[in-house]
C-alpha cells in the first residue's frame, strides 16, 4: 500500500467548524430566536418601549409577553433578557394622553418566566394602541441590559391581532433574524 500526504503548503487549507450565529458577538447572549431584541445598554434602568396600532378601536383581554427562549430550552434555564420591570398600557391615541395601565409590574421584580407564555390577562378595555414599557431590562451576564421577546400575542375577541399591528418602537437590532 502507498499513501502520500499533503505535499504543498497550498493544500493545506481549512476553516474553523463553528456555528457562524453564535460566533458573532452581536448575537449575544445564545442563539438565534426570531423575535423581538431591543439594542443592548450598560444601564438596568435605560427605559425602552413598543408600542402596537391595531388599525382600529378593539376589545383587549390579554397579552402575551413570550419570552425569547430558544427551542427545547428546559424550563430550569432562566429566560433570555426577559424585562424585569414594566406596564402594558391601552389607549386610542398614539400619544397615550388617556392611557389606561392594565398590567403594572414596576415596583418589583417579574420572576423569569419558566415557560414558553407569559399571559397577562385584564378586564376587557377597548383600544387602538398598545405599549410595553420597560422600565428596568434584563441581563443574561450581568452586564449588558437589553429586551428579548418572543412572538407577541394580543387577544381581541379570542383572536391575537398582533400579527396585523404596526409596530413602533424605542430601538431594535433588525436582522434577517431579529426584527420588532
Amino acid at each position: 500500500i502507498w499513501t502520500v500526504g499533503l505535499l504543498d503548503s497550498s493544500d493545506w487549507s481549512a476553516e474553523w467548524i463553528s456555528d457562524p450565529i453564535l460566533a458573532d458577538v452581536s448575537n449575544r447572549p445564545r442563539t438565534p430566536i426570531n423575535c423581538y431584541r431591543s439594542q443592548l445598554s450598560m444601564d438596568p434602568d435605560n427605559a425602552k418601549w413598543i408600542q402596537f396600532d391595531l388599525h382600529s378601536s378593539r376589545p383587549l383581554s390579554s397579552v402575551n409577553l413570550r419570552p425569547a427562549r430558544p427551542a427545547g430550552l428546559n424550563a430550569d434555564i432562566r429566560t433570555v433578557q426577559f424585562p424585569k420591570r414594566f406596564r402594558i398600557e391601552l389607549a386610542e391615541d398614539d400619544a397615550f394622553k388617556e392611557a389606561s395601565t392594565v398590567v403594572d409590574q414596576t415596583n418589583a421584580d417579574f420572576p423569569d418566566p419558566r415557560s414558553d407564555d407569559c399571559i397577562f390577562t385584564f378586564a376587557k378595555h377597548s383600544a387602538r394602541f398598545l405599549r410595553i414599557t420597560v422600565t428596568r431590562l434584563g441581563t443574561w451576564d450581568n452586564r449588558d441590559y437589553g429586551v428579548f421577546l418572543g412572538p407577541f400575542e394580543i387577544i381581541s375577541d379570542g383572536r391575537n391581532v398582533a400579527a396585523e399591528a404596526n409596530v413602533t418602537c424605542s430601538d431594535s437590532v433588525e436582522t434577517s433574524r431579529w426584527s420588532k
